[in-house]
């Protein structure tokens, strides 16, 4: 036992387990992660060992020839069409002795099911595989439409260049469809705006806070230009009941804003955001917005699993929705940390990191555009405080 203790503090993990002999390591691997009804595409040479594990998975198996890619491509399309009419299913492809991942790589995404042994180079939207099971990997379609927040900033806190945010958002837009920010400093509104609108990409634009209010929408109406076919919503403030604001002021604000928002020519939505407790306690920050606008993790909840990340998410939506008489909600932060403490049941590491965004995405996969996944890089730059479980840096889906 002290000797896992010692190797998951080594590794940065809540845990590990650390077996007697590499037969048992993948044959028990295989079943934790691939169950009942998901479907796994095998390579007929893969060892005893992998054969025991496929077997109680229970899962069911499509086999084809050894590094055979033109097999595989056979296989996964028949998988694909036997599917076509049936709930989406989770689709594993497990190979041995792959030397040469990139034709694997071209196959499997072609029918999208990521094959990728580096976790930095996977789209963002995909679980992040386990070094020591780089070839169980869920499939999530890449089909854009969910938003993702950023932070353009360096690792100390200063101010991100324009080349390092038009590199961000060469990353941001190959998998995305909207990018949240969350302040006017930096120059931020201007610089990410112009950014966006070269790659098609809309902005979800904000204030983080009233100060200067409502004399800071001024760098907003600048950003725009008299052009605001970018902007995606603009919100105003950040979680400011949560953080201690009078509700009745931010709701002030929220009408102030949209008033000097539209004589500016901007008809797109006008937001406050807060936490979803915040929202259910006070539904008067739903009446004021033209949607509710929630941030939602299911990290924070010492009882849940990364498993139920998304479903989480979606009924606190729902229950918002409810309160405020049928008004469209969504989810403006959700996401997982993959470093940390763990708070109960809530343990980071990049497997669950992983799991928690594949199950948002598959709970929002018929309503995309109502879902923020957080964050799109590491916030370095943050300080842990009350309640973050040494977790507050690293929340980031992609690598730098």
């Amino acid at each position: 036992m002290k000797t896992e203790a010692d190797v998951a503090s080594f590794l940065g993990t809540a845990s590990c387990i650390i077996y007697s002999q590499a037969f048992s390591t993948i044959s028990s691997v295989i079943p934790a992660f691939s169950k009942r009804g998901d479907i796994i595409v095998a390579d007929k040479g893969v060892n005893f060992a992998i054969r025991k594990g496929i077997q109680i998975s229970r899962s069911m198996v499509r086999w084809y020839e050894h590094n055979d890619m033109e097999d595989l491509e056979r296989v996964l399309a028949k998988v694909t069409k036997e599917q076509a009419r049936k709930p989406l299913t989770r689709r594993f492809i497990i190979t041995e002795d792959q030397s040469d991942p990139a034709p694997l790589s071209g196959v499997a995404g072609k029918h999208e099911i990521p094959i990728n042994g580096d976790p930095n180079n996977l789209p963002p939207l995909l679980p992040i595989p386990d070094p020591a099971t780089p070839d169980l990997v869920p499939s999530l379609p890449i089909e854009g439409g969910y938003g993702i927040s950023y932070a353009p900033y360096n690792d100390d806190g200063t101010c991100r260049s324009l080349d390092g945010i038009n590199k961000d958002l060469d990353k941001i837009s190959e998998h995305y469809s909207y990018v949240r920010i969350y302040g006017v400093d930096c120059d931020q509104t201007q610089n990410i705006v112009s950014a966006a609108r070269q790659r098609n990409l809309r902005v979800f634009a904000g204030l983080f806070d009233l100060q200067n209010f409502p004399n800071s929408l001024d760098q907003i109406i600048w950003a725009a230009a008299g052009d605001w076919s970018t902007f995606h919503t603009i919100s105003i403030g950040n979680e400011l009941v949560n953080k201690g604001q009078n509700p009745q002021d931010v709701v002030t604000a929220v009408h102030t804003a949209r008033a000097k928002l539209r004589a500016a020519g901007y008809q797109g939505p006008v937001v406050t955001v807060d936490t979803f407790s915040v929202l259910l306690k006070h539904p008067q920050l739903c009446e004021a917005s033209d949607y509710c606008a929630a941030n939602c993790h299911a990290f924070f909840d010492a009882n849940q699993i990364p498993d139920n990340a998304g479903k989480y998410a979606l009924e606190q939506a729902n229950r918002i929705s409810a309160a405020a008489g049928g008004k469209r909600t969504v989810i403006a932060e959700s996401g997982w940390p993959y470093r940390g403490q763990a708070n109960g049941k809530a343990v980071p590491s990049a497997w669950n990191q992983a799991i928690a965004l594949y199950a948002l995405g598959y709970s929002f996969r018929d309503r995309k555009d109502d879902m923020v996944l957080f964050s799109a890089f590491d916030d370095l730059w943050k300080q842990d405080g009350p309640g973050t479980h040494g977790a507050e840096k690293f929340w980031g889906i992609m690598r730098r």
